[in-house]
């Protein structure tokens, strides 16, 4: 039996093209105030000749907002039934408390809070917490439930335990992002938003015993070589379904709060079965969904770069390699030098054109610092090339440069290797790279 064909894709942030990412890039930055926090004083009639005075938290929460929302915000919250996307809240501030979850004492709970960049990515910092024993404030031990340092991750998960202390009945929960800086529970600051939630907290004591429903209609779609998607029904339960295991035969895979899970990593022409099951925040577990059975399709012939050697100079276009789809910026083919000074080269290494990015901001058009462009190949069938290398040119020249990388991939561009890369200005020379390809012989 002949051996299963992989096949060999090549993406990379500079292939024979000259790179011009020389700039001054001044990073932004914002200042942001102090947080303020405050108490009012109340009074309280002890008899009909006596006024006492006591001083008192507030029986109502502290505000609190992001003063701007126009470059970051929370676009989604995910914990127990609560899964709420938003487009940011006017001020700086949304009031979700019509919005609710139960949870259960001593049970583990996931909470998942999305951001939201309008341009730049930001680091930013979050905070949740709950008012555990209901005194309309946030600061008593323990109503703190989740902190993330500044990070551009997304989204951002976080797991706590409701204590056996904690009041039962309706109470509140806060969710802020703010940017770069660990937020307090109350007082305004630059840049970020609020969100404020009902959180309903039941006793453990054994009392939630039933499990969620089995989750219903599994169906595959999309069947690929190596990947599969899955979707289902939701499915139900007294207190509220927290999560979905995915399983693969008898083997969990992963687990999803939504209907929908990406099954990667899958063999070709090969039979699969998958089960789902549903979990809720006290641990109670549904029975197996019905069997959603897959077989994926065969690895597809290589059509692209199959007779050698082969050579491409982008005389006439772009040949048989192609911008990709989901990255910053294109490359752009051209010839007798770039937009802008003291970057790109006079003409190309083999005859007069070349490829390029322009990432200068003091030229017309202006350029895309700080930006990705990949340029992809077709696949390469190497099956009968037990020595192959890939040569090419490149011209890197400015100030600031930035990284260029070949990246290869044997599972048609899902994932991708890194197996060449250079960083910072070359000189104004056209440069000659070559890379062994010996690793992916018979590919």
């Amino acid at each position: 039996m002949k051996p299963k064909k992989k096949l060999l894709f090549l993406t990379t942030l500079i292939l024979i093209a000259a790179m011009s990412i020389g700039w001054v890039h001044n990073e932004p930055f914002k200042v942001e105030p102090p947080e303020k926090n405050g108490k009012f004083v109340l009074h309280k009639i002890k008899s009909i000749e006596t006024l006492e005075e006591i001083t008192a938290t507030s029986f109502a929460y502290c505000t609190a907002n992001g003063n701007d929302i126009s470059d970051e915000f929370i676009s989604r919250v995910q914990l127990g039934s609560i899964d709420n996307a938003s487009q940011g809240g006017t001020g700086g501030y949304s009031d979700f408390t019509s919005i609710s979850t139960n949870l259960t004492k001593g049970a583990t709970t996931t909470i998942t809070i999305t951001p939201t960049w309008t341009g730049q990515l930001y680091s930013e910092a979050y905070r949740v917490w709950i008012d555990y024993n209901q005194n309309d404030v946030f600061d008593d031990a323990g109503e703190e439930i989740f902190s993330q340092t500044p990070t551009q991750t997304t989204p951002i998960t976080g797991t706590f335990i409701v204590p056996d202390s904690a009041l039962n009945g309706a109470t509140r929960m806060r969710v802020i992002l703010r940017y770069n800086a660990l937020p307090s529970s109350c007082g305004s600051f630059n840049y970020g938003e609020v969100e404020d939630y009902t959180v309903v907290i039941g006793s453990n004591g054994g009392s939630d015993t039933q499990a969620p429903s089995a989750p219903g209609s599994l169906a595959a779609s999309n069947i690929g070589a190596t990947t599969v998607d899955l979707s289902w029904t939701a499915s139900t339960d007294n207190v509220g379904v927290t999560e979905y295991e995915i399983f693969q035969g008898g083997s969990s895979i992963g687990t999803s709060t939504t209907t929908s899970f990406s099954v990667t990593g899958l063999t070709a022409s090969t039979a699969y079965s998958f089960t789902v099951k549903a979990k809720d925040a006290a641990g109670n577990v549904s029975a197996n969904s019905n069997v959603a059975n897959v077989t994926t399709t065969a690895t597809p012939g290589c059509a692209g770069i199959n007779s050698f050697p082969y050579s491409e100079s982008f005389e006439s276009d772009f040949g048989v390699w192609t911008n990709a789809t989901g990255d910053d910026i294109d490359w752009t083919r051209d010839s007798g030098g770039t937009p802008s000074s003291g970057t790109g080269p006079a003409s190309g290494q083999d005859g007069s054109f070349y490829l390029y990015t322009e990432a200068s901001t003091n030229v017309t058009p202006a350029g895309s610092p700080n930006k990705v462009a990949l340029l992809n190949s077709p696949c390469i069938d190497l099956t009968g090339v037990p020595n192959g290398s890939l040569e090419f040119g490149y011209h890197m020249q400015g100030t600031a440069m930035g990284n260029m990388e070949v990246l290869a991939s044997t599972d048609d561009g899902i994932t991708y290797t890194s197996i060449w890369s250079k960083n910072g200005s070359q000189g104004d020379v056209w440069n000659q790279a070559t890379v062994a390809l010996t690793s992916y012989a018979g590919s």
